[in-house]
């Protein structure tokens, strides 16, 4: 056998990982001072949408001198504070002050001016570092490189930087910068352990790695917006290391995961450690952010974006089949943009409207979905299921004539076709140990926050990953005004302050608690 890694934090975690050449797993158990044998699993990095121009592969990409999105007005970005009483917390003057928060992720680009554009003492990103570096890749055998920096400037795989805006976004101190966005506890201490590469999923032992490390630097609250489907409490480290960590006086937060259409006993490892709270995601009540196009008949139908997306003057539509009233799906592109080619048109000048989803399932084309674009070289358009209707039926009808503008910069808010009801996606419990997974849920689906330099410097992302950090946020300002009560206490009274959520199909009925936990949090009734 070889030591991949010590672990030597006696209050929290004694042991080693090893790679075993041939060895008897069975005579590892069976030796003496061995407590527990688990496997080192590689757990998948979180992933978001990326925008057409992302190559895979690519790394240290950056561009922290490009220009940033700056738009004023009725926006209502913070609209999820208002419904969790976070705005009358702040207005209080209660920000997370004293209290530090430790986020184990993908990295941070601290470049970016809505996040300190620093790292160290002073800064918004405090403090940290990174166990890995950017070609980092268990799924290729790359090994980690350590360095004391967590900077993550890679083009794909920005996934800690909205989860650190989600926490310490100060938009509104900034001049000519982003949207007025505020983090939930901007006074709060934060920090990044990098435990992935651009790159690729992270092993076990570099995420034990990680949360020793936090606990050594005397973090209050770990943030951890990542995880692969598990529900066995039992088979993985990770409910040990919490234990402790509770005993330490450390409170854990993760997230549950994003496979809801899986059914029951989805949720993620690591939030299934019945010592770590398992967040949900519940929709925001608006669509932070879109624009308008008009079609060809002179209706106007808006998109989601963050930004405006280009286009020639007017863009002919066209499908597989361009007499498919209901549009292609997202997997016919490749015959789309072969009929194209066959007819001479340049296809990087049309727009082809898809079905993102089964249509078996209830969820498809309710929301702003949109497929992976850095799987296929397309840009997405997301609109909602009305004005996808209109699109499709007018295209269906004209397939050669109906053309769309995408040249107006108008902009609003507008409201949800699922507002404040559990996300379709989060992810439903219980344990296999029948515990309770969630506990409670946090605005998670369709947030603006701050993304790396590399692109533009914001996005639109949904997921329990960006729920987590709303609710590791929550704590520190409960924290920071009851500090005499223990991390229990404080799990037990934001769970007992909760407000029950309904069904999304009858608003007359009750979400499960196995989907949304106590329901949605109040940091104001917490208070």
């Amino acid at each position: 056998y070889s030591v991949r890694e010590t672990f030597s934090e006696e209050s929290v975690f004694v042991g080693l990982s090893l790679s075993l050449h041939g060895g008897d797993v069975q005579a590892l158990k069976d030796l003496k001072n061995v407590a527990a044998v688990w496997p080192v699993k590689t757990v998948p990095a979180p992933s978001a949408a990326l925008p057409r121009d992302f190559k895979k592969g690519g790394a240290n990409v950056a561009r922290a001198d490009s220009p940033l999105p700056y738009i004023t007005g009725d926006l209502d970005v913070n609209r999820p504070h208002a419904v969790t009483g976070v705005d009358k917390v702040h207005a209080a003057g209660i920000k997370g002050k004293g209290i530090k928060i430790g986020i184990i992720e993908t990295g941070v680009d601290y470049r970016h001016p809505s996040l300190g554009g620093c790292f160290g003492e002073g800064c918004k990103i405090a403090f940290g570092y990174d166990f890995v570096g950017d070609d980092y890749n268990p799924n290729w055998d790359i090994s980690a490189v350590e360095k004391p920096d967590p900077l993550f400037t890679c083009v794909t795989g920005g996934h800690g930087s909205p989860v650190s805006g989600k926490l310490k976004n100060d938009s509104l101190s900034i001049n000519w910068t982003g949207y007025g966005l505020v983090g939930v506890a901007p006074e709060a201490t934060l920090g990044m352990y990098r435990i992935f590469g651009c790159e690729g999923g992270a092993d076990d032992d570099i995420i034990m790695k990680a949360l020793l490390k936090a606990c050594s630097d005397g973090v209050d609250v770990i943030n951890m917006s990542f995880g692969q489907v598990w529900p066995d409490e039992d088979t993985n480290p990770y409910s040990v290391i919490a234990d402790n960590l509770l005993e330490e006086g450390i409170a854990m937060f993760a997230a549950t995961g994003n496979s809801g259409s899986w059914g029951l006993m989805s949720p993620s490892a690591p939030s299934i450690s019945s010592s770590i709270f398992a967040v949900g995601s519940v929709d925001n009540e608006k669509f932070p952010l879109t624009y308008q196009l008009t079609d060809s008949n002179g209706r106007h139908l808006r998109y989601s974006a963050h930004l405006p997306q280009q286009s020639p003057p007017e863009v002919m539509h066209y499908g597989a089949d361009p007499f498919w009233q209901t549009g292609p799906y997202i997997e016919d592109y490749e015959q789309a943009a072969a009929n194209l080619t066959a007819l001479g048109i340049d296809t990087s000048t049309v727009i082809l409207p898809t079905l993102y989803g089964k249509e078996e399932d209830p969820f498809w084309g309710k929301e702003y979905n949109s497929g992976d674009p850095a799987e296929w070289p397309l840009e997405a358009i997301s609109l909602t299921v009305q004005d996808s209707k209109t699109l499709l039926s007018s295209f269906g009808k004209k397939p050669f004539q109906y053309k769309i503008s995408l040249s107006s910069t108008d902009h609003a808010a507008i409201l949800a076709s699922t507002p404040g009801t559990m996300s379709n996606f989060s992810s439903i419990g219980p344990t296999i140990q029948l515990n309770i997974k969630p506990q409670l849920s946090a605005p998670g689906g369709n947030n603006i926050s701050t993304w790396p330099l590399t692109y533009d410097g914001y996005t639109i992302i949904s997921g329990t990953s960006m729920a987590t950090p709303y609710m590791a946020g929550a704590y520190a300002l409960i924290k920071s005004q009851k500090p005499s009560l223990s991390v229990s206490q404080i799990y037990s009274l934001m769970q007992n302050t909760g407000k029950t959520l309904p069904w999304y199909y009858n608003k007359n009925i009750k979400s499960s608690a196995i989907h949304q936990g106590a329901g949605l949090l109040d940091v104001q009734n917490a208070l």
